[in-house]
């Protein structure tokens, strides 16, 4: 999420930066912890990725390469 994408989630509603995501078709990512690791899941119209994360992430955002994640704070349904 970028800066001014957690700024419009922030101001207007939290989960309208997720709305957008689905309307440019940019891959969702999700950070899954099971089992004591973490796997970084993008998933996309086509396919889905799962890629296990070498250094434990503890922060609220942190960085991957050249992408920006930040953790929210609403967990998925099982």
């Amino acid at each position: 999420m970028t800066k001014s994408e957690a700024i419009i989630d922030f101001l207007v509603q939290p989960g309208v930066v997720h709305v957008l995501d689905y309307m440019k078709e940019n891959p969702e990512c999700y950070l899954v912890e099971k089992g004591g690791k973490q796997f970084l899941v993008k998933i996309t119209k086509d396919f889905i990725k799962t890629s296990e994360l070498a250094e434990k992430v503890t922060s609220s955002s942190f960085v991957i390469g050249s992408y920006k994640y930040k953790k929210t704070v609403f967990k998925l349904a099982k």
